[in-house]
């Protein structure tokens, strides 16, 4: 231990002005080596929080709100078919807010996002086609979905 604390001791005066530099000349006790190395560590390796800094919550919800919009294209593209004499459309919808949204590292230190929220298959029906769009949407089917993304050290990737 008294080596590691040697090289820390010499490595923590190369990384200062000489006015600041504090272990000059001195053996650092086997507290202090811990508490240097974290430091150093927290610096020479990134951590997930400083590599992905809260981004893959934010890419998340911009996620989710191309979901909104493409439900909204979805239901917008919708056709009304005639199926035994009642009008009926569907189209794919998603829930407002992910089930999870989670990173975390993968093999070789890559980052990895899984997104996980429901996708939903809406019907909307009615005796008339032009009274189906202002009918209440039902759930027919909803089934979980979980994205992949990872980070090129800049973005979060499809």
């Amino acid at each position: 231990m008294q080596r590691i604390g040697d090289r820390l001791a010499v490595l923590a005066q190369s990384s200062l002005p000489r006015s600041q530099s504090i272990l000059i000349g001195m053996k650092a006790p086997r507290t202090s080596c811990l508490i240097l190395a974290f430091a150093l560590l927290s610096f020479a390796v990134p951590s997930l929080a400083h590599a992905g800094d809260g981004s893959f919550d934010k890419f998340c919800r911009t996620w989710m709100k191309k979901l909104k919009d493409r439900e909204s294209f979805n239901q917008k593209k919708a056709t009304v078919e005639n199926r035994n004499g009642k009008f009926v459309m569907e189209y794919i919808g998603y829930t407002r807010k992910p089930l999870s949204c989670t990173a975390s590292r993968g093999r070789g230190d890559a980052l990895i996002g899984a997104l996980v929220y429901d996708e939903i298959r809406y019907q909307k029906t009615g005796a008339k086609r032009a009274s189906v769009a202002k009918s209440r949407p039902v759930v027919v089917k909803r089934a979980p979905v979980t994205e992949i993304f990872s980070h090129d050290g800049k973005e979060w990737l499809y």
